[in-house]
């Protein structure tokens, strides 16, 4: 039987010499490369070359020398260099910003609660308490971001206060007024039904924002005896 018919037309190389039945084709095909093996080694590479490049794409090393079958191995996903720098880039600028001023919400006392009115600690406290409450439901409702800031889960344990004192009922008043000209958010705490002023409070601020208009105030520094 000759060589022609044993073998694929399709198969058959120049340098196989398989169209002439002979012995130097038998001999030709016997030292030949395989011809059977050779189109699974080509399909094989260019897979390797596709996996590699999809890989390069979606940042992740792949071992070029894995084979198509069961035996293949990606390692684990790894940021390309180009990914490692511009990460490092932008902490750089991330450290480089300057820091935020700290939130801060301002509690204002009339002194003469406890000087001449002679009221007790808890009383004051309460007055204190009341203005700031309200001062942080007045900002939730008006869905201010520096209040929700404040009051939120990351900053619940880190809040400031600043707690000041004014000389009495009419500076407070003027206070109040002063500050509501200048568009700065805030609660007087005034009882009811006796309409009298003891507390004021703004809502959370930026300290450097605010600073400037309680800058003549002193901290407040009631004793008790």
């Amino acid at each position: 039987m000759h060589l022609r018919a044993a073998l694929p037309r399709s198969l058959c190389t120049p340098a196989q010499s398989c169209w002439h039945p002979s012995t130097k084709s038998l001999h030709a095909l016997r030292t030949a490369p395989p011809s059977f093996t050779a189109p699974l080694s080509f399909i094989n590479h260019q897979h390797r070359q596709l996996r590699t490049a999809q890989a390069m794409l979606n940042g992740l090393k792949v071992d070029p020398a894995a084979s198509v079958g069961g035996g293949q191995k990606v390692h684990t996903a790894q940021l390309t260099e180009l990914e490692q720098q511009q990460q490092q880039q932008q902490q750089q600028e991330v450290a480089q910003q300057p820091a935020q001023p700290p939130l801060v919400q301002y509690v204002i006392l009339r002194r003469d609660l406890w000087t001449a009115l002679k009221w007790p600690l808890g009383s004051i406290v309460a007055q204190a308490c009341h203005s700031s409450t309200a001062a942080l439901h007045m900002g939730l409702k008006a869905a201010d971001l520096d209040t929700a800031t404040y009051c939120s889960d990351a900053n619940i344990d880190r809040m400031h206060k600043v707690v000041l004192e004014i000389k009495d009922e009419k500076q407070l008043r003027d206070l109040s007024a002063k500050l509501s000209g200048e568009g700065i958010q805030h609660k007087l705490w005034v009882e009811q039904p006796e309409d009298f002023a003891t507390s004021l409070a703004t809502k959370p601020y930026p300290k450097t924002e605010v600073a400037q208009y309680f800058k003549k105030l002193q901290l407040c520094k009631a004793s008790f005896s």
